[in-house]
């Protein structure tokens, strides 16, 4: 099982998933940067865990997701 840096993702959280599909799009919509897209977030599949580097947009997913 993969396990996320902290220090690279210092912000992580796991949800009830509703469909990650969802979730994705949602991140897409909500978190892109413009410009050349590079998210500041990551799904890691193998344990259910969403991270992030940034703390504001980890507030924000968390408010809306968990």
């Amino acid at each position: 099982m993969r396990v996320m840096n902290k220090n690279i993702w210092p912000f992580q959280t796991k949800i009830q998933m509703v469909s990650s599909e969802d979730v994705f799009r949602w991140c897409k919509e909500k978190l892109y940067h413009g410009g050349y897209y590079e998210p500041n977030w990551y799904y890691n599949s193998d344990t259910n865990t969403w991270c992030f580097k940034d703390e504001k947009e980890y507030l924000m997913f968390c408010l809306k997701w968990s």
